[in-house]
This record gives C-alpha cells, structure tokens and sequence, in this order.
C-alpha cells in the first residue's frame, strides 16, 4: 500500500488527479478504489462523494467517454452535470473490460484535458475530481500496458500491491473485530487467520471476506 499512500493518500490540494489501475474487478472495486474514496473522505469530511462510472467494451468502443458519461448520467451538458454536485468530490470511474490500453490510450487522453480544462470554470473549484482508468484483468501485457498508460500526461498508474502491510491491516482488523463486541479470544482467532495469509494479497483479502460473511452470519469456514 506504500505506493497508494504515496501518489493518492497524500493529495492535500483541491484540483484534478487521474489514476490508472489494473486487475481483478472485484479487488479493484472493494478495495482499492474503496480506500481511495475513504482516504478522500477523511481529507474533507465535511463534503460528500458522488461517485460516476461507466462500463466501456470493444463493441462500444466508438463512443467516447465523454458522451458515455452523460448517457449514463441522462445529462446533455457535462459542466451543468458537476455544478450540479455542489459541495461534492467527484470520483469518475472508467471501467474497462477488453480494449487493449493502446487503443484506448487517444481517448483517454483527449477525455482527461477536458476535465481538467473545464475545472476551473465550475462553480464549486474547491473541491476533487479524481479519476480513474480501472482495467480489468488485463494482465497477459501488465509491463506494456504500464508503459503505454505511462506516457499520458498527468496521469499516475498504481500498481496493485502483491501484499498487505501487516502493521496496517493487523490493527485495523482488531478494531474492526472490537467495534463488533467479540470476545478476545474469537478476535485473536480471526487475527491468527489473516496472519497465517502472510500479507499475500488475493488470499488475504479471501480471507477478510469470509470473516466477514460470518460476521454477517454466514457459514463458518473453520475454528
């Protein structure tokens, strides 16, 4: 996480900042994007997030992202969209599903100079516009798609971290395991067993899922 908290949690400044992701969808979404958006929310509490995402494919691909977003927002006029969303950070989200970053490396770029050319002329400039290029499990060229998103301007790619650092998770694992009124013992449990993931990512987070499904009380897996 020490790159998240680097390039993204550390954004003290109103303004525009894009992102590129890459990797599972479910894993980009619970948790990645999920802290982003949380990291966004202790940076101003006093505002709320509006959140905009679409889905783009290869069979759309004709359509830009600009006209996909008002589309899906059922608005004519992106400026009267996000003066719309007074005292709002905005999160764009980009989903993409199987075009190849090169293709879509023009429309991206022409899609992010337009936010950032329109921001200073909304009403509300005291605020985040973050968005971000999730790419979903285009992985079999990670190194290629890395360098091409590289070469965008203003635009950061984080890498999904391989591991967990354990001096962040383990704490707030027991707090989360405390604010559910469990006994000692049964957080230990439940700790022993994220422990045991060794911070490796993808079991990691399998792991807190299925706690949490028995937390929500679902089928206990084992202990």
């Amino acid at each position: 996480m020490n790159q998240l908290n680097r390039e993204v949690f550390q954004v003290d400044i109103q303004g525009v900042f894009t992102f590129a992701i890459q990797g599972d969808a479910s894993i980009l979404n619970e948790y990645i994007i999920e802290r982003i958006e949380q990291k966004l929310k202790q940076h101003q509490p006093e505002r709320s997030k509006q959140r905009f995402e679409i889905r783009i494919h290869l069979e759309n691909n004709d359509q830009t992202m600009l006209d996909a977003f008002l589309k899906q927002c059922n608005s004519n006029n992106f400026i009267d969209l996000l003066n719309a969303q007074i005292n709002s950070d905005i999160v764009l989200l980009i989903w993409n599903y199987d075009i190849p970053v090169n293709h879509i490396k023009s429309s991206a770029t022409s899609f992010f100079e337009y936010i950032n050319s329109i921001y200073p002329t909304l009403i509300d400039t005291h605020r985040f516009i973050i968005i971000i290029l999730a790419n979903v499990d285009i992985s079999s060229q990670s190194e290629i798609n890395h360098h091409i998103l590289g070469e965008i301007n203003g635009l950061t790619v984080l890498d999904t971290p391989n591991k967990y650092e354990l001096l962040e998770l383990i704490p707030w694992a027991h707090q989360l395991f405390q604010e559910q009124n469990m006994e000692d013992a049964q957080i230990q449990q439940y700790l022993n067993r994220l422990k045991n993931q060794k911070g490796y990512f993808r079991p990691t987070y399998q792991e807190i899922n299925a706690i949490i499904r028995e937390l929500e009380g679902g089928t206990k897996r084992y202990g």
